[in-house]
């Protein structure tokens, strides 16, 4: 447990754009994961 501690800030976080900010509600969320555009840069 404490080696993932240590790594924390190495791990990705939420992101500042859709479809990497997502809202924490699961309706909209499904909706925008399904529905929504992916763009891969």
């Amino acid at each position: 447990m404490a080696r993932i501690a240590q790594a924390l800030q190495l791990l990705p976080a939420q992101g500042e754009r859709v479809p990497w900010n997502l809202l924490q509600h699961h309706l909209p969320d499904v909706a925008l994961l399904h529905y929504g555009k992916l763009e891969d840069h």
